[in-house]
Formats: C-alpha cells, sequence, structure tokens
C-alpha cells in the first residue's frame, strides 16, 4: 500500500489525473483523495475504464485478464508496455512503490485523454467532410464513402506512428532516468 507521503512529491499529476477523470466521465471517485491514495483496486478501475471507453489498445478478449481482482502484476505490466509506458514504471514488481503506482495511474490516464482527443478530431474531420490534408469532398455517396475509409486509414497510420514516438519517448525518458539515478 502506498503512502500519502510517497505521492506528494507529484501533486501535479493528482490534480491532473482527478480533473482529467471526471471530464472523461469516469463514474468512480474523481477525488483527488482517491487519486492519491492509488490503491490496486483504484488502478483497475481506472484501468478498466480507460481501457474499455478510449485506449482500446487491446481486443475484447484479450482484455479479460485485465479484469481479475487482484489485478496480476504480469497483466498489468504487458497493457503497461503496450500502450508505450516505459519499462521502468511498467515491470511486475515497479508498482508496489507510491510514488510509481502515481506515476502508472498518471500514464493510464494521459493515454486515454490522448486517444480521447484524436477520437474528437477525427470525428469533427468526418463531419465536415474534410481529408486530412484539409481538402473537403462534395462528390457522389461512393466517393464520400472512399474519401472516408482513406481518412480512417490515415488516422490509423497516424496513431500508429504515434504510439512509436510515445514509445521512442518513453525509452529516452528511461534513460535519462537511469543516468541521473548513477
Amino acid at each position: 500500500m502506498s503512502s500519502r507521503s510517497d505521492l506528494v512529491q507529484y501533486p501535479r499529476h493528482v490534480d491532473l489525473i482527478s480533473s482529467t477523470l471526471e471530464q472523461l466521465g469516469f463514474q468512480g471517485d474523481v477525488s483527488s483523495d482517491a487519486a492519491m491514495s492509488c490503491t490496486d483496486e483504484y488502478i483497475q478501475e481506472v484501468l478498466l475504464f480507460c481501457e474499455d471507453h478510449y485506449i482500446r489498445e487491446w481486443d475484447l478478449s484479450e482484455r479479460g485478464s485485465l479484469r481479475f481482482a487482484p489485478l496480476p502484476p504480469e497483466a498489468l505490466s504487458s497493457y503497461l508496455l503496450s500502450i508505450g509506458c516505459p519499462s521502468s514504471l511498467a515491470a511486475p514488481t515497479c508498482p508496489s512503490s507510491g510514488a510509481i503506482r502515481s506515476q502508472v495511474l498518471y500514464w493510464i490516464v494521459l493515454t486515454a485523454a490522448s486517444e480521447a482527443h484524436a477520437d474528437a478530431v477525427r470525428s469533427d474531420r468526418e463531419r465536415a467532410g474534410i481529408f486530412p490534408l484539409g481538402m473537403q469532398c462534395s462528390a457522389g455517396e461512393d466517393v464520400v464513402e472512399a474519401t472516408g475509409a482513406l481518412r480512417r486509414r490515415y488516422v490509423d497510420d497516424l496513431r500508429e506512428l504515434q504510439h512509436e514516438i510515445n514509445r521512442r519517448i518513453g525509452l529516452a525518458q528511461e534513460d535519462c532516468l537511469g543516468r541521473a539515478a548513477r
């Protein structure tokens, strides 16, 4: 169990987690106290909400391992790595530290917020009939469908690219953290 003193060093994380969860429509406890406590149950509840509603990294059949109570450390680790979390935070033994648990929760919530934003941008563009490069389409229904498919593929490619960028940033941050610890 983490202590409050472990999490005080990340007060911005706690505030950002609480406000972001509220904006995402999380039905659980969005108080700073809940984010500050960072229990296994709370991490699992937030993770499942974020994965089911926004991140959608794993297929529904793969998410079953995330629903076991208590959440198996190997399942959490595998999931965190799949969403680009630095391996220093995603190691199966890591979430025992309060500060690291706070960072894990922070990573999950910000990943969900990023995906929610990407979904909103994609939705706005599709409603406006705008190509990713800003061109508008006012052709027949077949052309509009084809351009919609092309836009979705373009957004999926951008999402994959963003995940790769996030992964590399995480590796660079991990390397910097490792050097600073020496």
